[in-house]
């Protein structure tokens, strides 16, 4: 866990958390932690809120945004940043407006004794702050002897320059051939327990494998992609993978894990704070085995997509369900979760361990 002594530490803090340094966005940085994950170590910090904007396009509509996140998840400390190519761009109305934004979410800011809102305003070398308490252009260089920035260092953090892109790159047309291919057989076996066995055992054995099951042959680990993309549509299968992300408890074989078993442990579940690098290694599997485009491509999406929701990182959640959906328009579980996510609900067990 990170320490921060001081509400402008967080622009150190910001890059890592959202995995690149913003250049021209708004981010508003919820600092509660209320609850930390299965392994008992990974506080769930948030809300994290990244608007992609220039200086001058910050108006009425960010500050009515920013205030109902801050609003509806119930903040009591938090750090709003404009991400932007000069600090001069922030000056009279561009400034206003800002300050507006600061503002309005300060009035949606739930009561705490120790609770905040710092807003600053960044370019590439300084910072200043904007909300009215200081207005000195500082260097970001002040920060890089920050124990926070020294422990994030030592962690081994090391945020990209540029936004990670959300899409998922395509495999090779030797290898979504070999893919397809058993993703055909697959999909032409019976739905008998022992087909259901089998393609349990094909999840198993990519679950087993390191790196988001990515071994040295290639077109052996396409051929396993194929299979388990083709069960996936097969709900009884899909849903024994959604519990192991969900549920720190269930380990494989997922065979061994029966129908009314399966059931009163997802809804159990739902009150329990998952193991967040399990459900990012499911994340994993599953996007690796939509990059073959093949037979149940759309199965792998939404069910990646609603691993997305249940770690709270809503807006891939968003798009892995919407390109479920365009794949297969009547998939159930993307219209499920299309509602969801549009909604702005939070996974349920998060909503729990935060409420009161």
């Amino acid at each position: 866990m990170i320490a921060l002594r001081s509400p402008e530490e967080t622009l150190v803090l910001v890059p890592h958390i959202v995995g690149y340094r913003p250049a021209r966005q708004l981010v508003l940085c919820g600092l509660d932690q209320r609850v930390v994950d299965a392994s008992g170590r990974r506080a769930c910090m948030g809300p994290v809120v990244v608007v992609d904007c220039a200086a001058e396009s910050v108006g009425e509509d960010h500050a009515r945004f920013i205030a109902e996140v801050v609003g509806h998840h119930r903040v009591t400390k938090a750090v709003i940043v404009l991400y932007c190519d000069d600090l001069a761009q922030v000056e009279g109305t561009a400034a206003a407006r800002l300050e507006h934004v600061h503002a309005m979410a300060l009035q949606a800011l739930a009561p705490a004794p120790d609770g905040f809102l710092a807003s600053y305003a960044v370019d590439g070398t300084s910072f200043v702050r904007v909300d009215g308490s200081e207005a000195t252009v500082r260097s970001l260089r002040e920060l890089d002897s920050c124990q926070a920035a020294a422990e994030l260092v030592y962690k081994g953090s090391s945020p990209l320059r540029e936004p990670p892109s959300p899409e998922i790159e395509a495999k090779p047309e030797a290898e979504r051939d070999a893919a397809r291919g058993e993703s055909a057989r697959a999909e032409r076996a019976e739905r008998t327990p022992q087909a259901i066995a089998a393609q349990l055992a094909a999840v198993d054995a990519l679950l087993a494998c390191p790196a988001a099951g990515r071994p040295a042959d290639r077109m052996a680990h396409a051929r396993m992609c194929g299979r388990v993309s083709a069960a996936l549509c097969n709900p009884d299968v899909r849903d024994r993978v959604l519990l192991y992300g969900i549920d720190p408890a269930v380990e494989t074989p997922l065979a061994g894990v029966g129908e009314e078993e399966l059931f009163s442990r997802l809804a159990a579940a739902a009150g329990r704070a998952p193991h967040i690098d399990r459900i990012r290694r499911v994340i994993a599997l599953l996007e690796e085995v939509a990059s073959y485009r093949v037979r149940g491509e759309h199965a792998a999406l939404a069910a990646a997509g609603y691993l997305h929701w249940w770690s709270c990182t809503n807006s891939l959640a968003a798009k892995r369900v919407r390109q479920a959906a365009r794949i297969d328009p009547g998939y159930p579980l993307a219209h499920l979760l299309l509602d969801v996510v549009s909604s702005g609900t939070m996974a349920p067990w998060y909503s729990a361990l935060t409420a009161g």
